[in-house]
């Protein structure tokens, strides 16, 4: 199964990043962030935001590989069957 990372976690670091952004290019960052979480693809940004969005970047790309780690340990115990039942 090919899943895709659907979500990101918006930490409160971010604001330091983006506290001296315009609010144009503030919503230029969010917008690149979930576009860039869900097609793993950089969108085209202004000078202003793609600054801000590099120190953001990072940050999403830690937590994909986390993801994906914790997404392989949970198919791989999966496949194993569960739990046995109790006895009774």
């Amino acid at each position: 199964m090919n899943e895709k990372k659907r979500s990101f976690v918006m930490y409160t670091d971010f604001i330091e990043r983006t506290n001296a952004l315009s609010d144009a290019a503030f919503r230029e960052v969010v917008a690149a962030a979930c576009h860039y979480t869900e097609f793993e693809q950089l969108p085209e940004l202004s000078t202003e935001a793609a600054i801000a969005f590099q120190f953001i970047k990072v940050t999403l790309d830690k937590d994909r590989v986390k993801w994906e780690a914790i997404t392989e340990r949970n198919r791989t115990n999966g496949s194993k069957g569960g739990r046995p039942p109790k006895p009774k």
